[in-house]
C-alpha cells in the first residue's frame, strides 16, 4: 500500500536547515496539505524543526516530541516531504526512527514521492543514500532525496552475491523487472518471476547467472523472514557481544548465510558489511587474500569457507 486512506487521521513533521533553504516549511507545508487534501485526511497535529540540521535527532525537539507522542495520540500515519527532513543523519538514525515508529503502529509517509518508508524498504532506502555519499556534498543531497526515496529509479547494485537480506533484481531495457535472483543457503540460485515470487529455474552450485549486456541490476529485499533476520541481528548487537548474538541465533535454529551456524566472525563480516555502516564498495572483499586469522590460527580461505 502506497497511498493513506481516506479520512484518516495524520500528524506533519516538517523540518529545514536555515531560513532560506529551498523547500522551506512553508514549501513544505504547502505540498504535503496537498496530499491532505486530496485524500481529505484529518490533521492531528504540525510538528516543525525550523532552522535545525537534520544530522542529529536529539537536538531536535519536535521529532523527539512526535516520536513519543503519535503512538499514545492513536496516531497511525506521519507526512512529510521528503526522507531527507526525517533526518540527514545517516543509517542509524534513520532506522532508529523507523523502528521506534513501527513499534507504535506508525507508517511514516512520503508526499513527495507518494510511497511509505518501512522496515522492509529502509534497507534499500540505507543503501541508495549510500551511493549518493561519492560525489560532492551538494549534489550527493540532490541526488540521495531522489534516490532515497524513489525506489523505482535505483542505479545498478555492485558486487555479485547481495548482502544478507538482499536479492538482485535484473531490469530489462524497457524499465521492467525480467527476474530476481537469490542465493539460497545450499550455494545454488533460485531465478524467480519478480511479479509472483514464484521460482522459474534453480542454478546448480557454482553456475552463474549471465546478464543480459542491456539489461541493470539492483538490490532489492528478499523474503520476508530474511529481511527480519537482518532486523533482529542488528536489535541484538545493540546489547549483547557478537559470541552471544551467534549463540542467540543458533539457538533458535537460525541458518547462516552460507547454510552453516553462525559465528562471531561471520556475524562481524556481516555487522561491517559496507552496505549496512553506511558506505558502498566495488571489487572488494571483507576476506583476505589467501588467509585469515581466526581464533588466533592462520586459516586458509578454503578451509575459512568450510567453517562457514
Amino acid at each position: 500500500m502506497d497511498t493513506i486512506p481516506h479520512g484518516a487521521e495524520a500528524a506533519l513533521y516538517l523540518r529545514c536547515s536555515t531560513s532560506g533553504q529551498k523547500n522551506s516549511i512553508e514549501d513544505q507545508d504547502s505540498s504535503v496539505m496537498e496530499v491532505v487534501r486530496r485524500f481529505k485526511l484529518q490533521v492531528a497535529k504540525r510538528y516543525t524543526d525550523e532552522s535545525i540540521s537534520g544530522s542529529t535527532v536529539d537536538e531536535r525537539e519536535a521529532i523527539m516530541s512526535m516520536i513519543a507522542e503519535v503512538g499514545r495520540m492513536g496516531i497511525k500515519y506521519i507526512l512529510i516531504y521528503d526522507v531527507s527532513r526525517l533526518t540527514c543523519g545517516g543509517q542509524g538514525d534513520f532506522w532508529s526512527i523507523i523502528h521506534e515508529l513501527k513499534k507504535q503502529g506508525v507508517l511514516v509517509h512520503c508526499c513527495q514521492h507518494e510511497l511509505f518508508i518501512t522496515e522492509k524498504n529502509a534497507l534499500q532506502f540505507c543503501i541508495d543514500a549510500s551511493q549518493a555519499r561519492g560525489s560532492n556534498l551538494q549534489h550527493s543531497r540532490d541526488i540521495a532525496r531522489t534516490m532515497v526515496a524513489n525506489v523505482r529509479g535505483r542505479k545498478n547494485a555492485p558486487g555479485a552475491k547481495p548482502p544478507l537480506g538482499y536479492d538482485r533484481l535484473y531490469i530489462d531495457d524497457s524499465g521492467k523487472p525480467f527476474h530476481q535472483v537469490r542465493w539460497n543457503t545450499d550455494g545454488t540460485k533460485s531465478i524467480l518471476d519478480p511479479t509472483s515470487g514464484e521460482e522459474i529455474s534453480r542454478l546448480a552450485k557454482g553456475d552463474s547467472y549471465s546478464k543480459i549486456a542491456s539489461h541493470r541490476v539492483v538490490l532489492t529485499p528478499s523474503s520476508d523472514d530474511r529481511v527480519e533476520a537482518v532486523w533482529r541481528i542488528f536489535e541484538l548487537v545493540q546489547s549483547m557481544g557478537y559470541s552471544e548474538v551467534a549463540n542467540t541465533l543458533n539457538n533458535d535454529g537460525f541458518v547462516g548465510p552460507a547454510g552453516g551456524k553462525m559465528n562471531a566472525n561471520t556475524l562481524r563480516d556481516i555487522i561491517k558489511n559496507p552496505a549496512y555502516t553506511g558506505k558502498l564498495v566495488f571489487n572488494r572483499t571483507h576476506k583476505g587474500r589467501y588467509h585469515r586469522i581466526i581464533d588466533g590460527q592462520v586459516v586458509q580461505l578454503d578451509e575459512l569457507d568450510q567453517l562457514r
